[in-house]
């Protein structure tokens, strides 16, 4: 069984138009902010993989090295900010919290389970 539905006619209101307006804008900014933005190195790099030395350089450490001083200690400062320590300490609350949770779990189901056969048997027990 199909639903029949009415179809409205296509009215094109004064809304519409600016609707339209508004996303041709944000649509044309986006291109220009995307397309204005230069690259860092516009040199290709040419990586040798018969050379044995290129191997260190897409090493992490070697990535490390190539940031500027200022953000490296920047980086290196980041972990001794309130917000970091923060969701350091709640990461490590829920942690400890839900330490040995599944074996907790089990335990209280068994003693539902228990509690519940236990009081059907009193119930038909009574009936009897």
């Amino acid at each position: 069984m199909s639903l029949k539905t009415k179809k409205k006619p296509f009215k094109f209101t004064f809304k519409v138009a600016l609707r339209l307006i508004i996303f041709s804008a944000i649509i044309y900014l986006l291109v220009i902010l995307l397309s204005s933005q230069k690259t860092v190195n516009s040199k290709p790099k040419i990586i040798n993989t018969n050379d044995n030395s290129n191997q260190d350089s897409l090493n992490v450490n070697s990535l490390y090295n190539q940031i500027p001083e200022s953000n490296r200690k920047k980086i290196e400062a980041l972990n001794k900010s309130p917000v970091v320590t923060f969701f350091q300490k709640t990461f490590d609350q829920a942690k400890e919290q839900t330490k040995d949770f599944p074996g907790k779990q089990i335990k209280e189901i068994q003693k539902m389970i228990v509690t519940n056969i236990y009081k059907d048997m009193m119930k038909n027990i009574d009936e009897k």
